[in-house]
């Protein structure tokens, strides 16, 4: 099957590499304290771009807010350790209680939306289980649909305690580039400065575009992420080296995929969608296969999959 041969030679082979070094400082990223001050105590100065210290003011706010570019090769000043610690436990003492979005930056200070649903119940003691979702519709230039998409997958709230984030992709930044994937990473970022977090459960999922976009990520990031396992809904991972992302079956293989598919889906033929997960299974990737005959694009019927959503966020864990 031509589709998803991995020695297809594309431009976006270095892509997992770019966003390896993207995550990397998310596995110590959490305690946030811990990340900041590790930064800050090495004293030791990046190669790249200018160089140098700056404020400990400068340095939490710039990467609460996505602006690593304006701090591009630059360290926090080392003798504003006790500064930085105090902006970090006040960031999650002053967070937001209540459903919320806000505006954030890519690292080139390009603008969009990220929205949070905490759960009902709140509780600032409390680490949470985390899942980013992700829209579809990304071929417009709205920045802002992350704004509500949360509420999507909102109704889990109401059986399990939770935070779900979602950002906003377009057509400047669909989930499988370097951009969106970005954007994504940097909910994870956002949402563990803010919010207590329990690191081994943090999941994506999306519909449509986010479903691919699912796929993408799970196929850049493999065991290297900070997903424990993948919700796929009305996407098509498929269509993915046409779109020159090339698709990594060892990544695949390393974390679990939850696909849920409408059998009368225009978009994506459940023919070629079955086609698809039946390749991957036959390549060891732990993918689970959901169709609903009669229903068509997008997740009308989420309602009827919310128990084996919570099923999987509460078995899936990355201690596994």
């Amino acid at each position: 099957m031509e589709l998803y041969s991995l020695s297809m030679q594309l431009r976006t082979r270095k892509l997992a590499s770019i966003l390896i070094a993207l995550i990397t400082p998310l596995s110590i990223l959490i305690p946030l304290a811990a990340l900041l001050l590790t930064s800050c105590e090495s004293g030791s100065k990046s190669t790249s771009g200018k160089g140098g210290y700056v404020s400990a003011d400068s340095f939490f706010y710039h990467r609460a807010k996505g602006d690593l570019y304006k701090i591009a090769g630059k360290e926090c000043d080392p003798k504003q350790t006790g500064r930085l610690k105090t902006l970090a436990d006040s960031a999650r003492t002053a967070s937001p209680d209540k459903d919320h979005f806000v505006a954030v930056n890519d690292s080139d200070g390009t603008p969009y939306a990220l929205g949070i649903g905490l759960p009902h119940n709140f509780d600032r003691n409390r680490a949470y289980p985390l899942i980013v979702y992700l829209h579809g519709g990304i071929g417009t230039e709205i920045s802002t649909k992350g704004e509500h998409a949360w509420e999507m997958l909102g109704g889990l709230r109401d059986s399990i305690d939770l935070i779900i984030a979602s950002p906003s992709g377009n057509r400047f930044a669909p989930w499988w580039t370097h951009r969106g994937m970005e954007r994504i990473l940097h909910a994870v970022r956002y949402a563990s400065i803010m919010y207590d977090i329990d690191t081994d459960k943090i999941f994506l999922a999306g519909v449509s575009d986010g479903a691919t976009g699912c796929y993408a990520v799970a196929s850049a990031l493999g065991g290297n992420g900070p997903f424990a396992g993948y919700f796929a809904i009305s996407g098509f991972g498929g269509m993915l080296p046409n779109l020159g992302v090339r698709l990594s079956i060892d990544n695949l293989r390393k974390r679990p995929i939850y696909n849920i598919q409408g059998g009368k889906d225009r978009l994506y033929p459940i023919e070629a969608v079955n086609g698809f997960i039946e390749y991957l299974s036959k390549e060891g990737v732990p993918v689970v296969s959901k169709v609903y005959p009669d229903e068509e694009h997008g997740f009308e019927y989420k309602e009827l999959e919310y128990s084996e959503l919570l099923k999987r966020v509460k078995e899936w864990s990355l201690k596994d």
